[in-house]
């Protein structure tokens, strides 16, 4: 996950295409070259916090309170199986293991957010470079649909393009008081107009909208936090759902519950505003980035690299963004599992919208790019073939067997003729996934079904 620069394409200024996603996050900027694995740190640093605040409050617990497989088997009981012994009210850090796991969801989620970033940072410049993206004056049939009209584009477009003619002024007038020129020109310039617009309001008041992100993590949290303390903890693993004592006894004897905790209570609540604000900003970008997308149809041409020189035609750049938006919803799943955990059937409604909000974005991120770009690959090889039978000779194959010397222009056929059948054959999909990423893909939606059932079987 480390960080790699790309060369700008040929005419083009570096990063003249590159849509910034640190610019939302003024106090993030100064970290948009370091490696990602460095927020891995996040890992032991939030990990040893919260062993602090359990041990100094005496809630760490010993060996014989490690007790997850024994947790599993009393979860059974909401298939219908319950389990022979009931579980003990005690809950210190070492049986707490949904700690554990938000505490790795929270550091894996900064990793992968900051390196999604990098990667959309980066993803631009490269397809342009390899001719998949290409100006929107080589084909002059495209213009604004209808839901371009809607996300009004033709005024971004506009506001951009003005941008741009007023620092053009601005480096012409420098370059000729230096004596040099100012005449290079840009390949794609309605898109550069798209990204300069989108920057510069993905910069916009990015302070203030820092600030109302964390204030809004910090009023979920508490709310979090109330209905812990009303509803207790751990209610999954309750004898039966009335046992209202075993609840309370849970949510005391819990290292971050109750006055006896406090600063169990502190870090825990850190972990969720830490979590949230960064799930928050995430989706600030995002739909800067969903927007681009949904404007690329109009800005430029999405084509391929018939060179293949990246192994998917110019396109691996944006495929690689995908995935991290394939990981980052795993991720959230499993936050929300564990969330589900915490507060239990008692607090469904909280549940039904962390749920609901997974499923929007899920179509917004994952579903809606897929249907964009599905196009693409279809769309590049009937222009790529229309292309090249224009170079056909003009007379037929048939009318050239008879004809001496013709040597040279029925080898150009053959040469032809293999090209198109190369095209046919190409695979073309800038979002497809690999094996392994189809796998990460379905656990969201394993976890989605799980929680979907148990809030049926316990609101029910």
């Amino acid at each position: 996950m480390g960080t790699s620069k790309v060369s700008a394409p040929h005419g083009m200024k570096h990063g003249q295409y590159a849509l910034d996603p640190f610019l939302a996050v003024p106090f993030m900027r100064w970290a948009k070259n370091i490696n990602s694995w460095w927020f891995a740190l996040a890992f032991p640093i939030l990990g040893g916090l919260v062993i602090f605040a359990a041990a100094v409050e005496g809630g760490l617990g010993s060996a014989a309170d490690f007790q997850f497989w024994a947790d599993l088997r009393h979860v059974r009981y909401a298939f219908g199986n319950a389990p022979a012994n009931h579980s003990v009210p005690s809950f210190p850090l070492v049986r707490d293991f949904p700690t554990w796991i938000f505490v790795l969801v929270v550091s894996a989620t900064c990793v992968v957010a900051h390196r999604q970033w990098q990667l959309i940072e980066e993803c631009i410049p490269p397809v342009a470079q390899k001719g998949a993206l290409k100006g929107i004056r080589c084909y002059p049939d495209l213009g604004y649909r209808r839901i371009h009209r809607i996300l009004l584009l033709p005024r971004v477009v506009q506001t951009g393009l003005h941008k741009l003619e007023a620092r053009e002024r601005s480096v012409d007038h420098e370059n000729a008081a230096a004596g040099g020129s100012g005449d290079e020109k840009n390949e794609i310039r309605e898109l550069e107009a798209l990204i300069v617009c989108v920057n510069g309001k993905i910069q916009n008041h990015s302070r203030r909208r820092s600030a109302a992100i964390a204030f809004a993590s910090l009023l979920f949290t508490i709310i979090v936090a109330v209905l812990e303390y009303r509803s207790g903890v751990f209610q999954i693993l309750a004898p039966s759902r009335d046992n209202a004592q075993w609840v309370k006894q849970a949510y005391v004897s819990w290292w971050a519950g109750g006055k006896a905790h406090l600063v169990g209570v502190i870090v825990y609540c850190l972990l969720i505003v830490l979590q949230i604000f960064v799930i928050l900003m995430q989706n600030v970008v995002g739909l800067f980035c969903t927007y681009v997308v949904l404007s690329f149809s109009a800005v430029a041409e999405l084509d391929a690299d018939w060179l293949n020189r990246d192994g998917s035609y110019g396109w691996k750049p944006i495929a690689r963004v995908y995935r991290t938006v394939v990981l980052t919803l795993a991720l959230h799943g499993l936050a929300i599992s564990v969330a589900f955990v915490w507060l239990g059937y008692e607090n469904l409604f909280l549940i039904f919208v962390l749920v609901a909000a997974w499923v929007a974005v899920f179509f917004l991120y994952l579903i809606l790019p897929y249907l964009v770009f599905k196009q693409v690959g279809e769309a590049a090889k009937r222009r790529r073939i229309e292309k090249l039978e224009r170079c056909f000779p003009a007379k037929t194959i048939d009318e050239l067997l008879f004809v001496d010397e013709a040597g040279s222009e029925i080898a150009k056929y053959q040469r032809l003729r293999d090209e198109i059948k190369e095209v046919h054959e190409a695979k073309i999909n800038p979002l497809r996934l690999r094996p392994v990423d189809f796998s990460v893909f379905v656990l969201p939606v394993v976890l989605t079904a799980v929680q979907v059932f148990f809030s049926i079987k316990y609101g029910g």
